[in-house]
């Protein structure tokens, strides 16, 4: 189902997080509609599939990321970053919920240079029962999804604590 979208305000935040030339013209302007409605289905698809059993929301819609850019406009970085990349719908949505609370349990990449590239993230979600959802994708740009991980270590063990927007000169609040 296509959510209505306000043009004017998705202008606004994708001014405010220093994505206006990208993103901002208007052919651009629908395509990031287009890509939001379709992270939109996919997000509900994933999500329920497990109902009750995880604390994530169970959809998400232009109200909700309106919301999210007052209270945690960090999170619509990562967005509208990964939409400027590319990245498909499929991994948008598993960038969300990892964005929401959900955390990376496993991350595959098989890549040959001029074949097929095939991208599989498994997450955790939250919740009060172990859950976990697969996400896979073959579109060779949702590789760029790796620029926004957070990759460190805790006690000599790798760890992806998350997905966090890249600094980029000129946005608004200086992050």
């Amino acid at each position: 189902m296509t959510q209505s979208i306000d043009r004017a305000k998705l202008k606004s935040l994708v001014d405010a997080h220093a994505l206006g030339g990208v993103l901002g013209p208007p052919a651009k302007l629908e395509f990031t509609v287009g890509r939001l409605n379709d992270f939109f289905a996919r997000y509900v698809s994933h999500r329920h599939r497990h109902g009750n059993r995880t604390s994530l929301p169970p959809q998400q819609g232009w109200a909700d990321l309106v919301h999210q850019s007052d209270t945690n406009p960090h999170r619509i970085s990562v967005l509208l970053q990964a939409i400027a990349f590319l990245c498909s719908s499929e991994m948008l949505a598993m960038l969300w919920m990892v964005q929401l609370g959900a955390s990376v349990k496993e991350l595959h990449i098989d890549h040959e240079r001029e074949s097929l590239t095939k991208l599989k993230v498994l997450l955790d979600l939250p919740g009060d029962e172990e859950v976990t959802e697969e996400f896979v994708s073959d579109e060779h740009w949702d590789l760029a999804l790796l620029q926004f991980a957070s990759i460190s270590k805790v006690d000599e063990l790798p760890v992806i604590g998350g997905l966090v927007a890249l600094r980029l000169p000129g946005m608004a609040d200086g992050t």
